[in-house]
């Protein structure tokens, strides 16, 4: 038998997907539909409280009514007594409907509102009522209620019982008057000791509810945790499988992008040595426009072998870690080998490059990593700066450590695409204009260099002005680390 594990790591990412968002569905169902049934019964526990107010209310103004009665012998008094009775006899009514098997609602209704209970808590009594008569704190609730109506029967044969003796008294003389008071004794007493006795049934009534009000949002705080931590594993697995799904498709697509890459290099090498020995050959032979063809082919595949080596480094750099060898070197020393390799492409767009150094600037660097930074930065404002165009490299020491700035008059960046400079594969609509070629790679790596070795770059741009880069390098140099991964040449494209 296949386990859960095993069989949910076989399915596809789709289906994968699919069971945890109809489980998180099922879930978050779950848990409002549990939500509601707690509010709705807390609801109805407190429409019980208030209905036993009500009843509670009306027993002592009965009671009161009956006293005063047994002095006034007013029939007006024990009117008052009979109609503070009908809360109690109405509340009884609907309880002994609603303990039938199939209860009568409309009565039960009807009941509830003859003990002047709200009419909007009216289906809130009889929801809890029928839903939960035999939960335990309701039951015990329940039947307080019950040995509250017995005693309320006792009251009423009391009243009858008062009443009879005052009617059937016409209190003639004295001695009927002392006969009368005598016969009501007992009843008046009879009457005080039931109230005592309803005030704590009512007391017992209010308690055991409240416990059970207590127990319930217990319950309520206990499931919405549960439900709660069980969302947010959902929302955890959710977030594996998308992080291992992104990773597992990203290694894959670089691992094809670098076996790619090394395919086409072997024949790229060999068509390049090939246009060399002919660049070198006798093309007095050829016509001149197959000596601007030879030239064409000469250009284009030592474009074509820096778009790979550029791949290459972009996928190397994301297949393991970085090695960052530094050891102290003169930055203007390197500052200078790179200007002077890009100096015959910017001479030949017609751009000045401006170099403002200090004599000397010892500093702990990779010298190939540092080149890569210097020729992508410096490629990029030769390529996207017109023709009579200024570029300016500086060097100098601040507190925070060694400041490299290239800057140029070039065609800046937009301000909607400038949170994207460096995000791998990223081209402007500029630069995609000016060289529709590029590989958006070189600002990626040159960022994820300097993140490596503990530097930063950042970067200010007004578009039809030109860009301002700032590389910030520690003040202590480069920092040294193991990996196994080289960088495969220090040219590198925007």
């Amino acid at each position: 038998m296949v386990s859960p594990i095993r069989w949910l790591s076989s399915l596809s990412v789709s289906k994968k997907f699919y069971i945890i968002i109809c489980s998180m569905l099922f879930v978050l169902l779950f848990g409002l539909g549990s939500f509601w049934m707690a509010m709705t019964t807390m609801s109805a526990i407190r429409a019980y409280v208030a209905g036993e107010g009500l009843w509670s209310k009306a027993q002592k103004e009965a009671t009161i009514s009956l006293g005063r009665y047994a002095i006034s012998h007013s029939e007006s008094d024990y009117e008052d007594f009979l109609r503070f009775l009908r809360v109690p006899l109405g509340d009884k009514r609907a309880r002994l409907e609603l303990e039938k098997q199939s209860p009568d609602l409309a009565l039960a209704r009807q009941g509830f509102l003859d003990g002047e209970n709200h009419p909007d808590d009216v289906n809130l009594l009889i929801f809890l009522f029928r839903r939960f008569r035999h939960v335990s704190y309701l039951d015990a609730a329940i039947q307080v209620w019950m040995r509250g109506d017995a005693q309320i029967e006792q009251l009423i044969r009391i009243g009858s019982d008062m009443h009879a003796v005052i009617t059937a008294s016409g209190m003639a003389d004295e001695s009927a008057s002392a006969a009368l008071g005598a016969a009501l004794v007992p009843l008046i007493r009879e009457n005080e000791a039931l109230d005592r006795n309803l005030t704590l049934l009512e007391n017992e009534f209010s308690a055991t509810l409240g416990e059970g009000s207590r127990s319930i949002a217990s319950i309520l705080l206990t499931l919405m945790t549960a439900l709660s931590a069980l969302f947010g594993v959902l929302v955890l697995c959710i977030y594996l499988v998308i992080a291992r799904t992104v990773t597992e498709v990203d290694a894959a697509k670089s691992e094809f992008v670098a076996m790619v890459s090394h395919q086409l290099r072997t024949p790229l090498t060999l068509i390049k040595w090939s246009v060399e020995r002919l660049r070198k050959s006798d093309l007095s032979v050829l016509t001149p426009h197959g000596r601007d063809d030879v030239e064409t082919m000469h250009a284009e595949t030592k474009r074509m072998a820096a778009f790979i080596s550029d791949i290459l480094d972009a996928s190397r750099f994301e297949a393991g870690t970085l090695i960052i060898q530094p050891y102290e070197l003169d930055i203007v020393v390197a500052a200078r080998t790179a200007v002077a390799e890009v100096l015959p492409a910017a001479r030949e767009k017609g751009l000045t490059i401006e170099e403002a150094y200090p004599d000397s600037l010892i500093t702990p660097a990779d010298p190939t990593l540092l080149q890569v930074i210097f020729a992508n930065l410096l490629s990029n404002a030769i390529k996207y700066t017109p023709k009579g165009g200024v570029i300016r490299l500086s060097l100098a020491t601040q507190p925070q450590g060694t400041i490299i700035v290239v800057s140029d008059t070039g065609f800046g960046i937009s301000t909607d695409e400038r949170s994207k400079v460096f995000s791998k594969l990223f081209r402007g609509k500029s630069a995609t204009r000016i060289d529709p070629v590029g590989t958006g790679l070189g600002l990626y790596l040159v960022k994820s260099i300097l993140a490596a070795a503990g530097g930063s770059i950042r970067f200010e741009s007004a578009e039809g002005k030109g860009t301002t880069f700032y590389i910030t390098l520690p003040r202590e140099g480069m920092r040294s680390r193991k990996g196994n991964i080289h960088l495969a040449s220090p040219r590198a494209d925007r």
